[in-house]
């Protein structure tokens, strides 16, 4: 798969704008945005979620309604069917669920 000068540039923007996260975290929201609109995603979040006791948040987001996400958090965290299969992938790998 070839790709164009002008996409290899979005994803250099992209990757510099994560890495601008480091000293401005302030601008994650805007970065899942930048990194939606070039995936093609509608939503993100970056979260974190204890398997052992069920706890977690949602650190960043975008495109998820505050409300939601509380609820979410507050009434079915424990209802998300990813969460059994989570607890075996090792840290650093990558998981989604299509």
């Amino acid at each position: 798969m070839k790709h164009s000068t002008s996409e290899l540039e979005r994803l250099s923007e992209i990757i510099g704008l994560i890495y601008d996260t480091i000293l401005d975290e302030t601008i994650w929201p805007e970065t899942l945005h930048q990194i939606c609109d070039y995936t093609g995603g509608s939503a993100s979040r970056i979260y974190w979620r204890d398997a052992t006791n069920g706890m977690g948040e949602t650190v960043y987001s975008w495109g998820i309604a505050p409300d939601f996400l509380r609820l979410y958090r507050e009434k079915f965290v424990t209802l998300n069917p990813t969460y059994p299969a989570s607890i075996f992938i090792k840290p650093g790998d990558v998981f989604f669920e299509p």
